[in-house]
């Protein structure tokens, strides 16, 4: 069985990261969304627990995706749910750049672990989740930018 981690903050979940969630669930068995929780920082705009439920809320009608929060490295994360695949949206060369060493990092820590780079639809690869937060920080509409399934959970 080839299950998959797609790890990263989403704070909050951003259509960007809808599109290569349901773009790696057609290529893999299980996709495992990977929150990534650090002790040593702030919570960000919304608690690790709240973008849990926008996650799953959002990717409900997704059989073979599973959403977790992590704390530490992510390889040994991997390691533990049995993925042997990270996948990694990129929205440009600097994204690009810095998933590369990541990547050989994360295979040299971990022989066999492989990382996969989704290019970003064009259409969704100027979206970033502190973008969505700046925006909401102004009060301005994001409805078109993140799942309508977290839209009623963005102002509680």
């Amino acid at each position: 069985m080839k299950t998959a981690v797609y790890p990263g903050s989403f704070d909050p979940i951003t259509m960007g990261h809808m599109d290569i969630i349901s773009r790696s669930s057609k290529f893999f068995e299980k996709v495992i969304v990977a929150i990534g929780h650090n002790h040593n920082k702030a919570d960000g705009m919304f608690p690790v627990q709240k973008r849990l439920d926008m996650i799953k809320s959002a990717t409900k009608n997704m059989d073979n995706v599973e959403v977790y929060i992590y704390d530490g490295l992510l390889i040994d994360f991997a390691e533990k749910v049995g993925a042997n695949i990270i996948i990694k949206g990129v929205r440009n060369s600097k994204d690009f750049e810095y998933e590369q060493n990541m990547a050989l990092i994360n295979n040299s820590l971990k022989e066999g672990v492989e990382t996969f780079l989704l290019v970003a639809d064009p259409k969704y690869c100027f979206i970033s989740s502190s973008m969505i937060r700046e925006l909401m920080y102004f009060k301005k509409d994001v409805t078109e930018y993140v799942p309508n399934e977290i839209m009623h959970m963005l102002n509680t």
